[in-house]
């Protein structure tokens, strides 16, 4: 229903390890709900709804890039 695909309409997901596949099924509930969804990985999975970013999230040190370049892509993470 129109209301279910807005549900989610406006917020953004980063979301890691997307080759479980839990994981996947929670990035595509999101998306099919409106969110923006992230996928972060040395090896990120892509699929229809769900952008691929290659980050190693395990170096502190390149995660705030990574959310500096979400931020500036979709104004928010939730």
């Amino acid at each position: 229903s129109s209301s279910s695909a807005s549900r989610c309409s406006g917020t953004t997901a980063a979301l890691v390890a997307l080759e479980l596949t839990w994981a996947k099924r929670i990035a595509e509930k999101l998306a099919a709900s409106g969110a923006n969804v992230e996928a972060w990985d040395i090896a990120p999975v892509e699929f229809p709804g769900v952008r691929a970013v290659e980050i190693d999230v395990t170096r502190a040190d390149l995660v705030p890039a990574a959310v500096s370049k979400c931020m500036a892509a979709t104004g928010r993470i939730d």
